[in-house]
Parts: C-alpha cells; sequence; structure tokens
C-alpha cells in the first residue's frame, strides 16, 4: 500500500502525536482541508492497512540485502575469474587478499538481514498480540 500525500500528512500528525484539532490544522497548512470524519475515516484505514505496509518495507529492505549480497557473491566470481586467468604471482595474491576482504561485508549483510527478519516477525506478533494496528 503506497500512501498518497494526504495520508502521508496524516501518519505525520499522529507520529508528532497532534490533537485533533492541530492535526486538522497542520493538514489545513499542508493543502489538505479536509473534515473530521474524513480525517478519522482516513486515519481508520492507514491503520488497517499498516501491517501491509510494514510488510511491503520489509520486503523491499530485504530484497535490496539480498541484491547487495547476490552483487558482492558475483564480484567475489569475478575476482576468482581473474585470479584463475592472471599469470604473475603476486597479483594473484593480491586478488586473494581482495577477496578475503569481501568475506566481512558478505557476513555483515547476512548477519543484518537476519535481525530484520527476527525484528519484524516479533513486531507482527507483538502487536498481534497487543492488537495493535498503528
Amino acid at each position: 500500500m503506497v500512501l498518497n500525500d494526504l495520508e502521508l500528512c496524516i501518519v505525520s500528525a499522529k507520529s508528532m502525536r497532534l490533537s485533533e484539532s492541530e492535526s486538522m490544522q497542520y493538514l489545513k497548512d499542508n493543502g489538505h482541508e479536509i473534515d473530521r470524519a474524513t480525517y478519522y475515516r482516513r486515519l481508520g484505514h492507514i491503520s488497517a492497512e499498516s501491517k501491509e505496509r510494514a510488510f511491503e518495507i520489509a520486503k523491499n529492505f530485504l530484497e535490496d540485502h539480498i541484491s547487495t549480497i547476490d552483487e558482492l557473491q558475483s564480484i567475489k566470481k569475478m575476482m576468482y575469474q581473474n585470479y584463475i586467468l592472471e599469470d604473475d604471482k603476486f597479483k594473484k595474491t593480491m586478488i586473494l587478499v581482495k577477496i578475503t576482504e569481501l568475506f566481512p561485508f558478505i557476513s555483515a549483510y547476512r548477519e543484518a538481514t537476519k535481525h530484520i527478519i527476527e525484528g519484524v516477525k516479533k513486531k507482527v506478533k507483538s502487536q498481534d498480540n497487543l492488537g495493535l494496528f498503528f
């Protein structure tokens, strides 16, 4: 679910913990003059869709992490290919040194991805248990 400009303003007002009247003024100041009923209807819709939004954000975040891991693996593969083609022993050694420098990056991305997945699972589980949607 992608939020439109009005919904982003409502989320901003909510995150700033504005009162109803302050929220209505904030929306008006940002070009969205709506009535109270519309405000609460849109707020309810945003709250109802928050899990879907969280999963979408997490999915894209994980895709970015996985993409980076894939790129690092591809770089490592190409470096090994260059290693095989190289005749100079010093250059071969330097390629191996550079390959080993990739390991911490790959490990860090894998570990971060694992923590992200665990964090999302815990957050969704706690929201289900508490009945929180926003």
